[in-house]
């Protein structure tokens, strides 16, 4: 579980770094992690980024859906089909 909540955040932060640059050129945007640094005008833009990004994620039923059917696959491929078995 901590792998899942780990990798959606890195989705949406990666989500949020590239529209941020779409939408302003020639900008300084610092990141360490899971935190930003932008100047001080920018901050609300960034902050309506997250937002987006945190709703293009968990709003859109289809990319959950083909998350959890990529780590199935993921593991079925690893380990063998008759070594594990899913719960619907």
């Amino acid at each position: 579980m901590p792998n899942l909540v780990h990798s959606l955040d890195a989705a949406s932060l990666c989500l949020v770094i590239v529209i941020y640059f779409k939408q302003n050129s020639n900008v300084n945007f610092y990141s360490i992690h899971d935190c930003f640094a932008v100047p001080c005008n920018k901050l609300h833009n960034l902050t309506g980024l997250l937002k987006f990004a945190y709703c293009i994620i968990y709003s859109d039923n289809k990319y959950l859906l083909d998350l959890d059917a990529n780590f199935r696959s993921t593991i079925l491929n690893s380990y063998g089909k008759e070594a594990i078995s899913f719960k619907e």
